[in-house]
């Protein structure tokens, strides 16, 4: 069954939520989704989204890079060389957020295993957590890494993790309010949970509309604006300690938005304009396409 229209936000318990526009699944059903906003904390909303047992076929697209662990053409491409690039990037910021360079580390939401990889080649005891079956036997195969298909079937044999890593996962999960209290449990109390989110706040998102590339309905059940993704943490335990941006996504997720305009010269325009869109979130973080957020323990527990 279809997720229905949600009677409250599920960050602040607000019911003031309306439809702003529909968007297009351009990768696998063509179906239009409405995306609602919350008039309290600025949630957005993928209203009659797949329920957790149907949702996995809008995955099987080889356009699903993260699964796929490669893309098809030029845009293709370009990620694979940004993700070989930003891997070293996550990596040491990774370990800079607990001040260690070795240490107990896990990824959710792992994809093709990339992320644990970089982790283990730098001494880390890295795992990861990946649903898909595909994104599993990708990882084993491409990287050699053996994923959990769950967050319950994780052990931790060399101690709790002390960073815990969602590089564009939160948005995905149908329950994120309870997985974030599940990771708060779960790291050490001098830990770090980084995750990583597109920002439907974005000079880009204001400027394509329902054609942002990162609405990618219906896989995206959630899109947090800066206080909501702050209120659902808090309520896991979660205190924020710093907010980074996520350059490579302004030029990423522009050219995909261009293409979904179908405009002349996609690629081009699409590195143009996302070159513009980063200068401006250099003047306002607020702005970047996607946001890093580095959240420690709390000292207290806070609940709506």
């Amino acid at each position: 069954m279809s997720r229905e229209r949600e009677p409250h936000c599920p960050s602040c318990g607000s019911k003031d939520i309306k439809v702003q526009f529909e968007c297009t699944d351009y990768m696998v059903s063509h179906r239009q989704f409405p995306i609602a906003k919350c008039a309290v904390c600025a949630m957005r909303i993928t209203l009659n989204a797949p329920g957790s047992e149907e949702i996995s076929r809008y995955y099987e697209s080889e356009q699903y890079i993260s699964h796929s662990g490669s893309g098809e053409g030029i845009t293709g491409f370009l990620y694979s060389r940004v993700r070989s690039l930003m891997l070293g990037r996550k990596a040491a910021l990774a370990a800079r957020s607990v001040r260690k360079s070795r240490g107990v580390s896990l990824d959710i939401g792992a994809g093709a295993g990339f992320f644990v990889r970089k982790m283990r080649d730098r001494g880390w005891h890295a795992n990861g957590v990946e649903v898909s079956d595909t994104a599993r036997r990708t990882a084993r195969e491409l990287n050699g890494v053996e994923l959990y298909e769950s967050l319950e079937k994780v052990s931790f044999p060399n101690g709790q993790p002390d960073v815990v890593t969602l590089w564009h996962v939160l948005e995905h999960m149908h329950s994120p309010a309870g997985h974030l209290a599940r990771i708060a449990s779960l790291i050490k109390d001098d830990g770090c949970v980084i995750i990583a989110l597109p920002n439907p706040d974005s000079a880009d998102a204001r400027h394509y509309g329902k054609n942002w590339a990162a609405w990618d309905v219906p896989r995206h059940l959630w899109h947090f604006s800066s206080e909501s993704i702050k209120r659902m943490a808090a309520d896991a335990g979660l205190k924020l300690r710093s907010v980074r941006l996520l350059p490579p996504d302004s030029f990423y997720i522009s050219i995909l938005s261009e293409k979904t305009e179908r405009k002349p010269f996609a690629l081009l325009r699409g590195l143009v304009r996302g070159f513009l869109f980063f200068l401006h979130s250099l003047i306002n973080k607020e702005r970047g396409s996607s946001l890093i957020y580095l959240f420690e323990k709390a000292q207290e527990r806070h609940y709506k």
